[in-house]
């Protein structure tokens, strides 16, 4: 298959890497989730950010959670902070980021508060350096992990990128 980074069907070689640039570092205990980075230059949704590899999306809450990831293993395999496609309100762990809603419902079975839409979810993320975490579960297995960022429009320009998850 000729993609972006071929010129010919003999030159290409498909990447194992999720990331767009190649450049990313996987989970140690499940291969199809990668730390992808991306420079944040202008506001942009988290779905939408463009660091993830051709088969390979940015990995939302439903993703994170049913690959049954431990906190443990979550908040310390990568240096930087990497966003996720969902919000952890409340140790909630949405289906994505965004208003909860019969459409968005929460995937770990804690109903907790309402989320609303705008800068009110708290967008979850992965990654030694993320603004604050705590051992209560919601979107990893025995904790929580916040970006910083208010809302799933990523503002915050220090986010490092985003966990990407294969197709």
């Amino acid at each position: 298959m000729i993609g972006s980074n071929c010129l010919t069907k003999s030159l290409c070689k498909q990447s194992t890497s999720g990331c767009k640039s190649g450049q990313g570092t996987k989970l140690p205990s499940n291969p199809n989730v990668e730390a992808c980075p991306h420079q944040f230059t202008t506001d942009i949704e988290v779905s939408a950010v463009p660091a993830c590899a051709a088969g390979w999306h940015v990995c939302t809450g439903e993703d994170v959670w049913g690959f049954d990831i431990a906190f443990s293993e979550a908040s310390t395999f990568v240096a930087g902070c990497f966003a996720i496609d969902s919000c952890n309100d409340c140790n909630q762990c949405m289906k994505k980021c965004g208003a909860k809603s019969s459409s968005n419902p929460t995937v770990n079975g804690v109903n907790g508060c309402g989320v609303g839409g705008g800068s009110d979810p708290d967008l979850s993320a992965m990654g030694k350096n993320c603004a604050s975490s705590s051992t209560s579960t919601a979107c990893f297995k025995g904790g929580r992990i916040n970006s910083g960022n208010a809302g799933c429009l990523i503002k915050k320009r220090d986010l490092t990128g985003v966990a990407c998850c294969k197709d």
